[in-house]
């Protein structure tokens, strides 16, 4: 039988400034899912937001970041 292994991502990773696309998730969370992830920390409270920006290659992609507030979660 199959183990579902969910990988998350800090969101202390976005509060310290970082932005996250889903390439840099990968490789740095083994995260596939990053918007999933980044959702449900939208649920949870978190201020994730999300642009689109154009990557190296030419590609335009999705950036997470972390939106100020005060108080945080």
């Amino acid at each position: 039988k199959k183990e579902n292994i969910k990988k998350e991502i800090n969101p202390e990773y976005l509060k310290e400034g970082n932005t996250l696309t889903v390439a840099e998730a990968l490789s740095l969370f083994g995260v596939y899912a990053l918007s999933q992830r980044a959702g449900e920390l939208r649920r949870a409270g978190w201020p994730i937001e999300s642009e689109m920006v154009r990557v190296a290659s030419g590609k335009r992609v999705a950036q997470y970041r972390f939106r100020e507030c005060i108080p945080c979660p």
